[in-house]
Formats: C-alpha cells, sequence, structure tokens
C-alpha cells in the first residue's frame, strides 16, 4: 500500500498554492451525471422494470464508497496548513490527532484554499488552490490539484465549513475507470478561515501579509498575497498593491482615486507597476486605522486600471515596513527552529556551474542549496528564474521543475557567508557566520 508521510504532504499541498497562477475566475460547473445502476445493481427502492432509475444509497456521515461497495471512516480530522482548510479521514479507529491519519494504511485527504469554502468545484477546470490525495486500498491518488488532474477523468467536490464544524463531499472517477464518493464531516472550532482578499483580473487569492509605513502626515500600505515577514521581500513576491495617502484620510470613509496620493499594484512576475499616476484610473477606495490599535487596518479597495480590476478586502494586523530582520543562524522547519552547526561549502570554478551549500543542524540532518555561480551575488534569486536552483532537506526537492516557488540568497563578505532561503511555506534558512570549503 502506498502511503504519503505528513510532510510530503504538507509540502504537496503548498508546492500546488504557490504555483497556482493567476487566472479569471471560473463558472461553477453542473454536476456530473451519475451512472444508473443497472436491474440487478442494487439501489434505492429497486431496480428493473418497477423502478428503471433507481437512487444509490446516500453515503453516512463520515463513509466512502468505491465501484458501489460501502465503507465507513473510523477517524477523521480537520485543520489548517497556513491558511489552507484541510480534512482527512481513515478507515482506521481511535486516531486522536489530523497528523496520525498519515500514519495509518489507509486515509483520504482535502485541503483547499478559503476561498474555495462554501463552493462546489469542478476538480477539471477548477483554478483556485486545492489538493485530493488518497491511500484507501484501490483509490490510490498520489496528488489531484488545480494544475494536477492526470489521475483522474472527473471530479468534484463541496467543501463547506461553518461554525466549527466542516461537511466534505468528493465525487471521482479515476482513470481506471473506478468511482469514489466520499463524505467527511468533523467539528475543530480553532479552525480560522482567511477571508482578506487580493484580487486582480477578478482571480481571488487571500491577502496573507499587510505593512505598514507611516510618515510625516502620511500613510502607505501594502498588501500581498505572498506569505513574508519583512518589507524587504515585497520585491520578490508575485503580487503586491499599495495605497499612499493622507493619515488623516484613513477614517473608514469612501474615497475616490483623486482623493489618494497615489493607488497601484506590482506584477514582479511580468517586471510590471501600475500606479494610479500613470494610469487612467477609476473606483473607490476605504481605508480605516484603528485609534487603539496601531497596527490595525480595514481596507476595502474596488478598482479599474484601464480596464484591470483590482479588488482587496482586508481588516487585519499589518506589519511594520521599517523593522528590520534579526538574523538568528537556524534552519525553521514545519515551526520547529533548528540552530545550524556548520556551513560547508563546494565551490565549482566554471562560472556556469553550480556550487552546494550543506547546512549542517543540529539534529545532524543536511539540507543541500544547488545554486548557479553567478547567483551567489547576495541578491535574492527565486526559482522562477532558474530550473538548476533549488532547496533539498527531508526527501523534497523545492524548484521550480518540481513546482514549488521560493527564493536563495547567498552571498560573502571575507571569509563570513550570508544565506536566506525559503520554500514561502514550511522551511526557512538564515545564516550569516563562518563556513568551511575546499582548498
Amino acid at each position: 500500500m502506498h502511503r504519503h508521510s505528513f510532510l510530503k504532504i504538507v509540502a504537496a499541498f503548498m508546492a500546488v498554492a504557490m504555483m497556482s497562477c493567476e487566472k479569471p475566475q471560473i463558472d461553477e460547473p453542473d454536476q456530473p451525471n451519475q451512472e444508473v445502476p443497472g436491474p440487478d445493481q442494487p439501489g434505492q427502492g429497486g431496480g428493473g422494470l418497477d423502478n428503471p432509475n433507481p437512487e444509490k444509497p446516500a453515503l453516512g456521515e463520515n463513509a466512502y464508497e468505491l465501484d458501489g461497495v460501502q465503507a465507513s471512516f473510523g477517524s477523521v480530522a480537520l485543520s489548517n496548513i497556513g491558511d489552507y482548510i484541510c480534512i482527512a479521514a481513515t478507515p482506521s479507529e481511535g486516531v486522536e490527532s489530523f497528523e496520525e491519519v498519515f500514519d495509518q494504511e489507509e486515509y483520504f485527504y482535502v485541503a483547499i484554499s478559503p476561498l474555495l469554502n462554501g463552493k462546489e468545484f469542478d476538480m477539471m477546470t477548477e483554478e483556485r488552490v486545492f489538493t485530493v490525495m488518497s491511500a484507501l486500498q484501490g483509490a490510490y491518488l498520489e496528488s489531484v490539484a488545480s494544475t494536477l488532474t492526470d489521475e483522474i477523468t472527473s471530479g468534484t467536490c463541496l467543501f463547506n465549513y461553518k461554525e466549527g464544524v466542516a461537511v466534505v463531499e468528493v465525487s471521482l472517477v479515476l482513470t481506471d475507470g473506478s468511482e469514489l464518493s466520499v463524505r467527511m464531516s468533523a467539528e475543530e472550532p480553532g479552525i480560522v478561515v482567511n477571508e482578506n482578499v487580493f484580487a486582480i483580473g477578478g482571480n481571488e487569492k487571500p491577502v496573507r501579509t499587510a505593512f505598514r509605513m507611516i510618515g510625516d502626515g502620511t500613510t502607505t500600505l501594502y498588501l500581498t498575497p505572498a506569505g513574508i515577514e519583512y518589507f524587504e521581500d515585497i520585491d520578490i513576491t508575485t503580487y503586491y498593491a499599495y495605497v499612499i495617502l493622507e493619515s488623516g484620510k484613513c477614517h473608514g470613509r469612501t474615497l475616490d482615486v483623486e482623493d489618494v496620493i497615489a493607488v497601484g499594484y506590482a506584477d514582479n512576475f511580468n517586471e510590471l507597476i501600475v500606479d494610479s499616476r500613470e494610469v487612467a484610473t477609476t473606483g473607490t477606495l476605504n481605508i480605516a486605522d484603528d485609534p487603539n490599535d496601531v497596527a490595525h487596518y480595514v481596507v476595502a479597495l474596488d478598482l479599474d486600471f484601464a480596464g484591470t480590476s483590482l479588488k482587496i478586502r482586508f481588516d487585519g494586523e499589518t506589519l511594520d515596513a521599517l523593522a528590520k530582520e534579526v538574523v538568528t543562524n537556524e534552519v525553521v522547519y514545519n515551526g520547529t527552529s533548528l540552530r545550524i552547526k556548520d556551513v560547508y561549502v563546494d565551490f565549482m570554478p566554471n562560472p556556469e556551474c553550480l556550487t552546494t551549500v550543506m547546512i549542517f543542524t543540529e539534529r545532524d540532518d543536511v539540507v543541500y542549496i544547488k545554486i548557479p555561480n553567478n547567483y551567489l551575488d547576495g541578491n535574492a534569486h527565486g526559482f522562477s528564474q532558474s530550473q538548476n536552483l533549488y532547496i533539498k532537506y527531508d526527501g523534497v526537492v523545492y524548484s521550480k521543475a518540481n513546482g514549488y516557488s521560493g527564493t536563495v540568497t547567498v552571498g560573502f563578505d571575507d571569509d563570513i557567508i550570508k544565506i536566506n532561503a525559503t520554500n514561502y511555506d514550511n522551511l526557512e534558512i538564515t545564516y550569516e557566520g563562518p563556513y568551511e570549503a575546499d582548498a
């Protein structure tokens, strides 16, 4: 029986989240047609001539049906990975935690962007982020996602999380013709649903980070779907939006574009900045600060930049854009901080070759960074810039070729190496100190 490790589950889902492209939304699909049982097949109300269109027996609260045979889930668990909502079920009974589900021989897993919550979607055409994995006997799925559907010929999912309770219904046809239906339900009041929205051209993503910059009588806000900690990384996100206005206008009233100093957005992937001072812009803004909390802002933008729409809804805490990063020599993996013991660099003399940076942690495991020699300049370089730039740790290769996003910075100052690397999810490496290398 094939199984996914829990860490692989996290890595695979977040890879899909990071590689999803900004594209227009699609309409909600119609329900697929279900095959009607024949006269000798079981069905509610009998079959044959008396009832030529019998209904399939309804699935129980936590159950699945594979090719007409139903079985029950013994344990179901709900969790967040980042701001994505995840549910996992296994036929095994007595499993107490979400992570333990993936230690079982059989399980089924669904994760969605919060923007898909409460919506039924077609897996073959949906472009917002989701992932489905299965280790159920007879229905193994490595990964079905918004960019990866080669293991199924059709599929729908309805994921509802409300007031602490999730109900999920999935219907799939695998490439071998097997039909799988799944119904899962779990209660977990601690799930966080990120309702903040960032949309360029109609494609909605969650706002994950917002920064504030307070000047002499002005307030500048930056908002991005990327999960970053420091403002200096804003230029290596895929997108961000900004608004500059007089601080006295952060009063929660509707403003026109002419009422602010500037508003715009950056598409770093295409090296494009669109600014209201240079492009015909229409629409409204509403910015409200909080007199009792300097970090809290409420933002509503509905704008059109010469035919390209920008919509933002944000209610939450902002980060100080002027805060400086404190360098700590550590590897942070799935929230666990590991002290870096040593760094070894295997230089290659040819400029076209790759250098290998090996980072040894206190657990005596190793993080490998492969980086082109011409990237050893102390500047941030994204995976999207080179197929040969990657990070490898715990059996996972984070690279453009494998569908991941991330950035790597490696520079040298005499006998000191400076490293800053991340996959924007569960792995972050920071180091400034001595290193060893071949003579």
